[in-house]
């Protein structure tokens, strides 16, 4: 069976859902931000956990009284104050890069947005795909 070289490092699973999950969060990732941020194994892991934590600070009480400071309220916080700060690390690694290329990040850049509209679409991107 011949594989088009970019599929000859990938194996899929079928019967191991977990590793498919982890394999299309990578892609997307990948899609979302940059190279150097989806070969980071770490940070793809510590992506996925503060989106978890994100999704998972979803309660009665946050959605009934958003105003209460709640556990989850804390949780929620605190995941997205850590992805910020781990996305705006790539944004500025990539904007002192004198090499350019066709990553969602460095296409923001070269448009001339700031790092925060370069975060919000990239976390929009991640948790909408």
């Amino acid at each position: 069976m011949m594989c088009a070289p970019f599929f000859s490092c990938i194996n899929l699973y079928p019967d191991k859902r977990a590793h498919n999950d982890q394999l299309v969060f990578q892609m997307t990732v990948r899609m979302a931000t940059c190279r150097e941020l989806a070969e980071d194994k770490q940070a793809v892991q510590d992506v996925r956990k503060h989106y978890f934590d994100m999704e998972q600070s979803r309660t009665p009480v946050s959605v009934l009284l958003p105003w209460f400071p709640g556990p989850a309220k804390k949780v929620k916080m605190r995941a997205t104050r850590e992805l910020y700060l781990l996305i705006k690390k790539y944004i500025t690694m990539r904007r002192e890069t004198k090499r350019p290329s066709s990553d969602a990040i460095d296409l923001l850049i070269g448009n001339g947005d700031s790092d925060d509209v370069i975060i919000n679409v990239s976390a929009l991107n991640l948790f909408y795909s």
